[in-house]
């Protein structure tokens, strides 16, 4: 290590008592980042980068044991004691963890869990915490970040949620940030944004920025080393133009040869060469969407209402039965608001969603219940859409169970089979979600919603903290099953590749209305919209590797 070395990690081993199967999370590994340096690390769900990271700032499970040293600043964080060590991290690390709607504080404003950072860490009043506190949320790209700065995380979508944790991560003047999946759940463009003041930050300031991502494109796009982890080991080590472009590790090129680029040729070719049906088909359709106005009426912090936010106008379009349609569009834009709606899980405040011609938000309760088993969502957020007291095994089995479908050992065999098609090992069933990274959370959500085989799914980005690998693997199970059963797909998400591959259709939103809708291959080859154009440019690519 150099003289300039600000994080060392030697020979970290972390293993979680009482979990059977799969051995160490991390296993012996070794690597340091240097003042001003960003280090990338990337790797498949469950292949140790969280736990890695976590180590460093001391969130690991109480259930966990390690091994090996970590030092900050020369500090051995093994040497503190608990109190000494929270201080020191709380002031050494900046930390943006993965979950971001679990990670603030439900009953204090963003703006003020922000301007705490300042008040506490580096002694601004209340006037100058909050002007420092509001500048930050509008260099995060918070759209109207004045509005926001009032108003509580359940009132922002995860997109936003993420930029906040960033905001208060930059706030604290650490000189070293570790961030994990920062930049998930963003569009492109304003993944640009964030990924610009990190890289500012190592630059100007000579921060370390320890970045864990599963997108291959930002890594070898912003970070100075690459990492590359599988099954809790460090197989491969480099600069981006090494690791990306001549990779030596087996595993590396499988990561490469999975990514879902613009030019791979999609999952679905066959059926895009076929002749577009009419989108207008009326009944025929299996989703329609017809004026739909969402508004919400926000609360200050001293509880009074504020001016309202219109979250979607005036959107309709429809699918017909056996295609997906990709939902894309920047953070906050309406996107989950939309999916919510379909799935009867929102009211709208006007217009209406049919679903294989019945009205979804004008049925009894024993038509809701029916309703529930044909049409599933997942989550964006997998963690908060799980029970943490349950076992894998036990949320996977619950809607089968709900609806009667089997016996004991009849449900035991479709949970296996399930865990098989999400790429998840039969020893993850015995595990709660607490004990597992956030991408085999969000498998296990996917394999719940495919339990009770519905005819329609809506998913909010739900492969958005998956590896390439695991991604690809995920993807093509949903094309596979679709094409098996006839299902209908309503696909969100802010990565245009992964929309390309698995989507006949695509609806680009902003800012609540629809700004572009049709084929796959006219918009991604013609967009007429400028923001269309806008996310396309921006979408990082192993071809722009340093």
């Amino acid at each position: 290590m150099s003289e300039n070395t600000v994080v060392e990690v030697r020979d970290l081993v972390v293993s979680y008592g009482g979990a059977k199967g799969g051995g160490n999370a991390v296993d012996g590994v070794s690597f340091g980042v240097d003042r001003g340096e960003i280090l990338a690390v990337v790797g498949e769900s469950g292949s140790g980068k969280s736990t890695t990271v976590r180590a460093l700032v001391g969130l690991l499970a109480s259930s966990a044991s390690t091994s090996g040293t970590v030092r900050v600043h020369g500090t051995d964080l093994s040497t503190l004691s608990e109190r000494r060590l929270r201080k020191f991290i709380g002031r050494s690390i900046g930390y943006v963890p993965q979950d971001p709607v679990l990670s603030l504080d439900p009953v204090k404003t963003v703006g003020d869990q922000v301007a705490e950072v300042f008040r506490v860490l580096r002694g601004h009043d209340r006037a100058a915490a909050k002007a420092a506190a509001l500048d930050l949320l509008e260099r995060v790209a918070i759209p109207d970040h004045e509005k926001r700065y009032r108003q509580y995380a359940h009132e922002l979508s995860g997109g936003m949620c993420q930029r906040v944790l960033i905001a208060i991560a930059l706030a604290s003047g650490a000189s070293v940030i570790v961030a994990d999946e920062p930049t998930s759940g963003l569009d492109v463009n304003v993944q640009k944004r964030v990924l610009d003041e990190f890289v500012a930050l190592a630059r100007e300031n000579e921060v370390a920025v320890i970045l864990v991502t599963h997108d291959l494109g930002i890594a070898g796009e912003r970070a100075d080393r690459i990492l590359v982890m599988s099954g809790g080991k460090l197989v491969e080590e480099g600069k981006p133009g090494e690791v990306l472009t001549n990779p030596t590790h087996s595993y590396t090129r499988e990561l490469l040869a999975a990514i879902p680029s613009t030019s791979r040729t999609p999952l679905i070719q066959s059926r895009l060469d076929e002749a577009v049906p009419d989108q207008d088909a009326g009944p025929a359709a299996a989703i329609e969407v017809r004026d739909l106005r969402k508004v919400f009426q926000p609360r200050s912090g001293r509880g009074e209402a504020s001016s309202e936010l219109v979250a979607l106008e005036d959107v309709s379009f429809s699918v017909a039965a056996g295609r997906t349609l990709g939902v894309v569009g920047q953070s906050g834009s309406g996107k989950s608001t939309l999916s919510r709606i379909i799935a009867n899980l929102e009211h709208p405040s006007w217009g209406s969603v049919r679903i294989e011609g019945r009205d979804v938000h004008g049925q009894s309760r024993k038509e809701q219940r029916l309703m529930r088993r044909q049409v599933q969502y997942v989550h964006q957020n997998p963690y908060g859409s799980l029970d943490p007291r349950l076992t894998v095994e036990q949320i996977i089995a619950e809607p089968l169970q709900a609806f009667g479908l089997g016996n004991r050992s009849e449900i035991a065999a479709k949970v296996a089979v399930l865990l098989d098609n999400v790429a998840l090992p039969r020893f993850m069933a015995e595990r709660k979600p607490a004990m597992i990274s956030g991408g085999q959370r969000q498998r296990v959500a996917i394999a719940r919603a495919l339990a009770l085989t519905p005819s329609v799914l809506v998913l909010d980005e739900p492969v958005s903290a998956l590896d390439v690998s695991i991604q690809d693997r995920v993807l093509r199970l949903l094309v596979d099953l679709q094409t098996e059963f006839g299902l209908t797909y309503v696909f969100v998400s802010h990565d245009l590749g992964v929309i390309r591959l698995v989507s006949d259709d695509v609806l680009v939103l902003r800012h609540g209305v629809v700004v572009e809708h049709g084929s796959v291959s006219q918009v991604f080859a013609a967009p007429e919209h400028e923001y269309t154009r806008s996310l396309l440019e921006a979408i990082p690519a192993i071809t722009k590797v340093h």
